[in-house]
């Protein structure tokens, strides 16, 4: 193993950690919102991207630049709409249930995370370095993303090779 297994698995267990804080509230708005942030970014990174006033930057580095701020957007949104339903649900008290489900969906999370930096470091010159290819963890989740192409949205298909 090295850095980068470290650090995708350790991005792992922070976000199973903060799950487990959150509860499953938060976490299922947290989860929702990074799988709209992939669907939202792989519509509509590339053409954002070309509205970047970034021009002398290579399209691939552009379009991550698209891909960073698109996420943002939407985990910002969702994220408020789940703060929103978490104090209307509070009364529910679900205790330790909530706890251990939101955990779940923070595991949830951290895989939905490794696919979108996977998709990032493809769009960049980061892909060929030996860190990224001697990782086992990274090349587990590129096999996870040549598996999932079929049933992924055309924009986002291309960026998988």
């Amino acid at each position: 193993m090295n850095a980068v297994d470290w650090a995708l698995l350790g991005l792992m267990l922070l976000s199973a950690a903060l799950g487990f804080w959150r509860g499953v509230v938060k976490e299922f708005f947290a989860l929702v919102a990074w799988a709209l942030g992939f669907v939202v970014c792989s519509k509509y990174a590339f053409d954002a991207s070309l509205d970047l006033p970034l021009p002398e930057w290579a399209q691939g580095m552009r379009e991550a630049v698209a891909w960073v701020l698109i996420f943002l957007a939407v985990m910002l949104a969702m994220a408020l709409m789940g703060s929103v339903l978490k104090r209307l649900l509070s009364l529910a008290g679900l205790g330790l249930a909530d706890r251990l489900l939101g955990m779940v969906f923070g595991l949830a999370r951290a895989v939905v995370m490794w696919l979108a930096i996977a998709v990032l470091v493809g769009l960049t010159p980061w892909r060929h370095t030996d860190l990224w290819l001697s990782s086992p963890v990274a090349q587990s989740v590129h096999q996870l993303l040549v598996y999932l192409k079929p049933v992924l949205p055309a924009p986002l298909e291309r960026l998988v090779t």
